[in-house]
């Protein structure tokens, strides 16, 4: 007999794009519970058209607690969580039910989030792992006013987690900063944000995105003052994951790069890359931060190495090619410290 698989989501305003995650589930769960949090367009009709059970919840600025909401109604022995700017992979979708049979006794599923980007920036998309599949189990709650998770409690309860590569899931959202109706992502976050550092100052997992927003909406010193403090903090507390912390350390050099700090920039790039080899970010603060300091020997196998990077956008090609040719041309020393081996690129 087949586990049961309930798709669990919170909407508000989503009548653009909820039809095609729903859409992209179609046969592969058995139940779709849709927390609505105060939908003024036809966002719960589409649910229901799609068979939906819709519970309507008030919005109390945080995330985990809308999530759970949906999860203490769901039946299904597994749940599935999606969101509306989402949708499952199609050569997921009859995936999923393998996935789950392999998983075995495990509690949690790890997969892969394809994150669409922008035209205007260095990737076309990033791909991140993320727990998205897990039983349906009491201690099994979301954590996090916002960029809530589930993975601790999954822990914590003594549940282990498998990975499943094959598994994807598109997200769409991060091609507009647009959201639940017309707001801004970044503003809502930053919002958000400030209101769980208030409630956690000494967390590491609260003031890392925290300055990756202050970043993007360009309060630059403040954001670097904030993500410096994360990372002082987790070398302590060990509360980031290597991924995520390798994210901050990408956001720091960025930031010192502008500063032109290019020695500090490439420290912070070379972390990034010991915890996230191949990080096409990271390549690109620290190519960048060779070569304005002058060492363009080093430089050259980075850039290079960035310019074949699959996620990076075709626009920044020739960007790179102008690059890596001016390193190639130049007469630059080859010996010394600045053509030491390099974490995670490949020469």
């Amino acid at each position: 007999m087949r586990a049961a698989v309930s798709l669990v989501m919170i909407v508000r305003d989503e009548q653009r794009c909820l039809a095609r995650c729903l859409d992209s589930v179609a046969g592969v769960v058995d139940e779709l519970v849709v927390v609505d949090t105060g939908s003024t367009d036809d966002t719960v009709t589409i649910a229901r058209a799609a068979g939906a059970r819709v519970l309507h919840e008030p919005w109390h600025d945080d995330f985990a607690a809308a999530r759970n909401v949906g999860l203490a109604a769901a039946t299904g022995e597994w749940i599935l969580h999606l969101d509306a700017d989402e949708e499952l992979d199609a050569d997921s979708r009859p995936r999923l039910r393998d996935a789950l049979r392999r998983a075995g006794a495990a509690a949690a599923v790890r997969l892969t989030i394809r994150n669409l980007l922008p035209d205007d920036e260095l990737q076309a998309f990033v791909d991140a792992p993320n727990v998205r599949l897990f039983r349906n189990r009491p201690a099994h709650r979301y954590e996090g006013r916002v960029h809530e998770q589930i993975l601790e409690p999954v822990l914590r309860a003594g549940g282990r987690v498998v990975d499943a590569p094959g598994l994807r899931i598109v997200h769409h959202g991060y091609r507009t900063d647009r959201v639940q109706g017309g707001q801004s992502r970044t503003a809502r976050n930053l919002r958000l944000l400030g209101l769980a550092a208030l409630d956690h100052p000494d967390d590491p997992a609260v003031l890392a995105p925290l300055g990756k927003q202050l970043a993007e909406l360009g309060h630059f010193a403040e954001a670097l003052e904030t993500l410096l403090a994360a990372v002082a903090l987790d070398d302590r507390a060990r509360r980031l994951p290597g991924v995520a912390r390798a994210e901050v350390h990408v956001f720091i050099g960025q930031l010192l790069l502008n500063e032109e700090r290019y020695n500090e920039a490439a420290n912070h790039a070379r972390g990034s890359l010991e915890r996230h080899p191949g990080n096409l970010l990271a390549l690109r603060v620290l190519g960048l931060a060779l070569f304005r300091s002058g060492r363009l020997a080093a430089a050259a196998p980075v850039l290079e190495q960035a310019r074949r990077h699959p996620e990076l956008h075709p626009r920044f090609g020739p960007e790179l090619d102008a690059l890596v040719l001016r390193c190639r041309s130049a007469r630059a020393a080859t010996a010394g410290a600045s053509d030491r081996p390099i974490p995670g690129v490949r020469r």
